[in-house]
């Protein structure tokens, strides 16, 4: 075998060497898993955060929520109001109930909301609701895993991973609506705690179930 030839196996050989199985249990293949089928691709910080089923009541139709419940939660729907997500829908006169659900007999005007075809973008499905969502939260870190672990039909690892914030949309870059939704704490939140996530090895690696 002459030398040029002798070369070329060689780095054929090294190659091969360094190349990594995509179905290994490693971090470098689950935070690839992460950002590619699962968490990493989803705007996941959202206006209601761990309350998500409060968007769905600040959508329904009087008196889903009493008269107490929506003055509560006034400046958050007009900061959403003033930013293009949501408008009145509706306002009518309802029987007014107190906070223990309680019909007092008296009528009040309440307002209803629906999302904006604007929002209709950034309204998005978060599990049993949707919620109207500003910024990705992006898997950087595998803190740690447990198994490959049979569990039913796939093989799996329980994933814990630290998290960034990327880019905020546009929509959301103003004080008001920073301030009202305590963007700042939300975001340091993300970055502080840890998430978790459960990934199955397929024949073409690691995905997000």
């Amino acid at each position: 075998m002459n030398k040029p030839t002798l070369i070329a196996l060689f780095a054929i050989l090294t190659t091969l060497a360094g190349c990594k199985n995509k179905l290994d249990a490693s971090a470098e293949n689950f935070l690839q898993a992460l950002n590619t089928t699962g968490r990493g691709q989803k705007l996941d910080v959202c206006v209601a955060r761990k309350d998500s089923w409060r968007m769905s009541l600040w959508l329904s139709a009087p008196p889903a929520m009493t008269v107490g419940e929506v003055r509560a939660h006034d400046k958050e729907l007009q900061a959403l109001v003033s930013v293009g997500m949501l408008r009145v829908k509706e306002a009518k006169l309802v029987r007014e109930k107190t906070d223990h659900y309680v019909d007092t007999g008296n009528q009040v005007e309440v307002k209803s909301y629906e999302v904006t075809e604007a929002g209709q973008k950034f309204y998005l499905d978060i599990g049993l609701h949707k919620d109207l969502c500003y910024a990705q939260a992006i898997p950087v870190t595998i803190v740690k895993w447990e198994g490959p672990m049979q569990r039913g039909s796939h093989e799996v690892v329980d994933v814990t991973f630290k998290r960034k914030v990327g880019e905020l949309a546009d929509w959301a870059k103003g004080e008001q609506f920073k301030d009202v939704f305590s963007v700042k704490q939300a975001l340091r939140e993300i970055s502080e705690d840890e998430a978790t996530a459960t990934l199955k090895r397929t024949s073409e690696g690691w995905e997000a179930l």
